[in-house]
């Protein structure tokens, strides 16, 4: 397995800050990536987190932006306000997903 990129965090990351193994993704590891981003995760953050293993374990790769809002109910506004983020990818990071093609 490749290094740690950030040696506070339980789990390698890819010089992207993307999980190496989403297997070995933990909610220890959700808790200690939104520290970082100075993000508290609360029921709504845990909502998103827990839908996107769910969508990449199906599906193979993360969800759109535009699908994540459309299937939990959630405008852009609040996401970014959920997560302080701009993009589906940084979210996708918090989650353990790993960095799908067109992901920007």
């Amino acid at each position: 397995m490749g290094e740690k990129l950030d040696p506070s965090l339980p789990v390698a990351l890819n010089e992207e800050g993307f999980i190496r193994n989403p297997e070995d993704w933990n909610e220890q590891f959700a808790e200690r990536y939104a520290e970082q981003w100075q993000v508290p995760l609360g029921p709504p953050q845990w909502k998103v987190i827990h839908y996107l293993r769910r969508y990449y374990k199906k599906h193979g790769l993360a969800p759109m932006f535009t699908v994540i809002r459309q299937d939990l109910g959630y405008s852009r506004k609040q996401l970014i306000e959920l997560f302080r983020v701009k993009r589906a990818r940084d979210i996708c990071q918090l989650a353990g997903l790993p960095r799908s093609l067109g992901m920007v």
